[in-house]
């Protein structure tokens, strides 16, 4: 049985899922996708199917952008950061992956996915 899924936390090898009835599911990849170079990523939407009370991913639904951070399928990014000149790059960046941007202070990198958001704190050379 193959339920949608979106993965809400990636740790050693297994990916957790938050069906969209509300359950959330331990689960590992399939071979293929090491095969194939596919890394699932915290916030790509999944097809999983349960096996023995086991979880597997069985395809990764296409994304709208994906980070080096991993994280997929953002929609918006607030930075913290005093203006430099690396704020114009990351504004750059977002609008090459179609993020909405928010410039609010400072601080260190760090990357929070919260659903479709994010909260990237920020200081060092521009991301690519």
């Amino acid at each position: 049985m193959n339920q949608n899924g979106k993965i809400v936390k990636a740790l050693s090898g297994f990916y957790y899922v938050l069906t969209t009835d509300g359950q959330r599911i331990e689960c590992r990849a399939r071979g293929i996708f090491r095969k194939e170079h596919i890394t699932p990523l915290v916030g790509d939407e999944v097809t999983i199917s349960l096996e023995r009370g086991k979880g597997m991913v069985e395809t990764v639904l296409p994304r709208r952008n994906s980070f080096v951070r991993p994280a997929a399928n953002l929609t918006s990014i607030h930075i913290y950061q005093p203006p430099t000149p690396y704020l114009i790059s990351y504004t750059v960046f977002c609008l090459k992956k179609q993020i909405h941007l928010t410039h609010i202070g400072c601080g260190q990198i760090h990357l929070y996915h919260l659903g479709h958001q994010a909260l990237l704190h920020v200081c060092g050379p521009p991301l690519r």
